[in-house]
């Protein structure tokens, strides 16, 4: 049976969702097998798969796919996929890699980032094969389940969540001041939050603002996402962006909003919670794990230069 490339289209995300699941068997990634979940992860502003994913497909059947997502006001791009363990060894993950790297560059990328997780010994490997980069790594921290630690936010602090159609700018100035300099994140523009906020699944209380009298002093957000975890489907809390801007930080801001956010996300009867934190970011990988978070695996973001 032979194998053609094409562009993505929407009648294609059920079978997305049954390679995933096949996949899910072999590789436990944790990937969605969900379709109706998947198609609103894919629908989201950051997310362009008509124009961004590239399908593998044998006579109907979706049998693999590169997805490609830019990284907002970078030249940075993130590269997906996955090919059928039935299909595998075949040249097919080669090929969409090379097709993918191709049209990231004719789209004006100058880097391609590809995320493995170190548990994936197929997936390093194949990263060295095709003479990707190893360029960081960073944590998958996990809490399961999910007990929430006693917090108190320190004398004079206090919070809110995030309202609609009034802190969209806010919301972006404060990622963007407290982000900066992370690798792998770029400004993200109040439009894109409006973009976001106007999602069915947004729920404004998963977004917390920390406040110094009416001064904002930090951020943390949580979504709902879908993993499968030792044969089980969770729902899992994913925790970020999560900052405290400078002249905050030291006295117990971000612990007192992680430690929040769990308690809320908790009460909605969330089963686990996780984030990915950079490897070298000591200071809050402690927040972290005083929070009751531990390593999970490690992310090995592997790059191509593309300029």
């Amino acid at each position: 049976m032979s194998v053609g490339f094409r562009r993505f289209a929407w009648h294609d995300i059920e079978g997305i969702a049954r390679l995933h699941r096949a996949a899910e068997q072999i590789d436990h990634a944790g990937r969605n097998g969900e379709a109706i979940s998947l198609a609103q992860r894919w629908r989201r502003p950051d997310c362009d798969p008509e124009q961004g994913c590239l399908v593998a497909d044998a006579e109907g059947q979706v049998v693999g796919y590169a997805l490609r997502s830019a990284v907002p006001g970078t030249t940075q791009c993130i590269l997906d996929g996955v090919v059928h363990p039935a299909w595998r060894r075949r040249g097919i993950g080669r090929s969409l890699l090379q097709r993918a790297l191709e049209r990231a560059r004719r789209a004006g990328a100058g880097s391609a980032d590809v995320r493995v997780r170190s548990d994936e010994p197929g997936a390093e490997a194949f990263c060295h094969v095709v003479g990707l980069t190893l360029a960081r790594t960073w944590l998958r921290m996990w809490l399961q389940p999910l007990r929430p630690p006693g917090f108190g936010f320190p004398t004079g602090y206090g919070w809110r969540t995030f309202r609609p159609h009034a802190d969209e700018a806010l919301y972006a100035q404060v990622v963007n001041e407290t982000m900066a300099g992370h690798w792998g994140t770029g400004p993200i523009a109040a439009e894109r939050v409006a973009q976001m906020a106007a999602q069915p699944d947004f729920e404004p209380g998963n977004h917390l603002f920390a406040l110094y009298g009416r001064e904002v002093a930090g951020v943390c957000s949580a979504r709902w996402v879908r993993r499968t975890v030792a044969g089980r489907d969770l729902v899992v809390a994913h925790l970020g962006p999560i900052g405290v801007l400078e002249v905050h930080r030291g006295c117990g801001v971000g612990r007192a909003l992680v430690a929040l956010s769990l308690w809320r996300c908790r009460r909605e009867r969330i089963q686990a919670a996780e984030l990915d934190v950079d490897e070298a970011n000591a200071p809050a990988i402690h927040v972290y794990r005083d929070c009751g978070l531990e390593p999970l695996f490690r992310i090995l973001w592997y790059r191509r230069e593309l300029a």
